[in-house]
């Protein structure tokens, strides 16, 4: 009966060892996809962060351009208003010491 127990006891423990390696088996397996995943996130963070770079450096040289321009209309516009105060200046002077 001895011998029987043991032999039992045995197969038992071999067969729990299959079942570890397999189940270490899996958790490779899992932990190595979930490395990859892991690696493919991060990239895609990294290609995230180039984009919004892009994406504010565009929107920044956008806004420069808009302000520029308006700016050049401003001056234009001021330039134009002053000659015109500065003619009619002239005029009223002109009228007022006649040479």
């Amino acid at each position: 009966m001895s011998d029987q127990n043991s032999t039992v006891t045995l197969e038992l423990l071999g067969q729990l060892m299959r079942d570890m390696q397999s189940d270490m088996l899996d958790v490779k397996t899992e932990l190595r996809d979930h490395r990859s995943l892991l690696l493919a996130l991060a990239e895609q963070g990294r290609r995230t962060d180039r984009h919004v770079t892009e994406l504010r450096d565009d929107l920044e040289l956008m806004i420069k351009m808009e302000v520029m321009g308006r700016l050049g209309q401003f001056e234009t516009t001021v330039g134009h208003r002053l000659d015109a105060l500065e003619g009619r200046a002239g005029a009223a002077e002109a009228e007022a010491h006649p040479s």
